[in-house]
């Protein structure tokens, strides 16, 4: 038997050294869901500029709510 090895979204641009980032993209049953864009070695200009029109054109995010 051998054990089984999965990645993270995050985890492969972490290590290939791509950039990443999430943004909101809903909800399932009441659980956040993101979206992550990758884009290539030291390219933040883009991923940022992909991520923000994302953001604006969707308007999925809301403010949460804090219990107490």
């Amino acid at each position: 038997t051998g054990e089984k090895w999965t990645m993270k979204n995050s985890q492969i641009p972490a290590i290939s050294g791509y950039c990443n980032i999430s943004v909101p993209m809903g909800y399932i049953d009441g659980f956040p869901i993101g979206l992550s864009f990758i884009s290539k070695h030291l390219d933040e200009k883009t991923i940022l500029r992909l991520a923000y029109a994302y953001e604006q054109l969707t308007n999925i995010r809301t403010r949460p709510e804090i219990y107490s």
